[in-house]
C-alpha cells in the first residue's frame, strides 16, 4: 500500500469514527434531554435537516482539526508510532 492510499484509508476510517461518535453523542443526548428536543422519536431527532448536515459536517471538522495538526504527514511512519504509544496496549 503506497501512501496516497495509506492517507486516503486513515482519512475514510477517521472520518467514519467521527461519524459514529457523532451519532451516538445525538442518540445519548436524545434520551437525556427528551423533554427539550421537540422530537418524540429518535428517528425524527436523528433524521432531521440540521441533524443530517452536521452529520457530513462535524467528521469533515474532524479531519481539518487532524490535517492541521500535522496527523497525516508520515502515515508510513506514524502507523508504527501510534500502534506501540498507545496507552491502551503499554503495562
Amino acid at each position: 500500500m503506497n501512501d496516497k492510499q495509506r492517507l486516503l484509508l486513515y482519512g475514510l476510517l477517521d472520518w467514519l469514527s467521527a461519524l459514529v461518535a457523532w451519532v451516538v453523542f445525538n442518540v445519548f443526548r436524545f434520551y437525556v434531554f427528551r423533554s427539550t428536543t421537540g422530537f418524540t422519536t429518535t428517528d425524527a431527532f436523528l433524521f432531521n435537516d440540521k441533524a443530517l448536515l452536521l452529520m457530513v459536517v462535524v467528521p469533515f471538522v474532524w479531519l481539518l482539526i487532524y490535517h492541521f495538526s500535522g496527523y497525516y504527514v508520515q502515515p508510513r511512519r506514524k502507523k508504527g508510532r501510534v500502534i506501540y504509544s498507545t496507552p491502551l496496549l503499554q503495562p
